[in-house]
């Protein structure tokens, strides 16, 4: 009697097992935010030819003033997009025809910080922007103006 190797008469097996579960995966819209301007950041008039900084606090009368809808008790976030922003008068060429704008300040409906929560209704009105403006002796006199982005954003 012969025996057979044992390998051929043993048949090994091997077991992978595959641990599955399930990926979930969700979406939610959340609703556009709208904005509005009810008021433009204004430093008023000036007298020329002094070197100074005008400061418009967020809680001043001349404070920009905006309000915005979206989701309703959504928390959000403002903010200034340009960190620095020249105001120029006439063709804004030269340093004397410009005025640089920063250090933004939040206040009203939103902290310090620009964080806020709208209400039921997805509303927050009185939402308050103040700056710095760095006007220099050499300015010439005349009207200033700018632009610059404001971006509300969902936290």
């Amino acid at each position: 009697m012969t025996r057979a190797p044992l390998n051929s008469v043993l048949s090994i097996q091997r077991v992978c097992v595959a641990l599955i579960s399930i990926l979930g995966i969700k979406l939610s819209f959340a609703a556009a935010i709208a904005i509005t301007e009810q008021q433009a950041l204004n430093f008023g008039p000036i007298i020329a030819y002094i070197t100074q900084d005008i400061v418009i606090a967020a809680a001043d009368s001349d404070a920009a003033v905006f309000d915005i809808s979206g989701d309703a008790y959504a928390q959000i976030s403002i903010e200034v997009t340009n960190n620095r922003i020249n105001m120029v008068t006439g063709s804004g060429n030269g340093s004397s025809r410009k005025i640089l704008v920063n250090q933004w300040s939040y206040g009203g409906a939103v902290d310090t910080n620009g964080l806020g929560t709208l209400d039921q209704f997805g509303s927050l009105a009185n939402i308050r922007v103040g700056a710095t403006a760095a006007v220099k002796a050499s300015n010439i006199p005349g009207p200033y103006s700018a632009s610059g982005t404001v971006r509300i954003t969902y936290q």
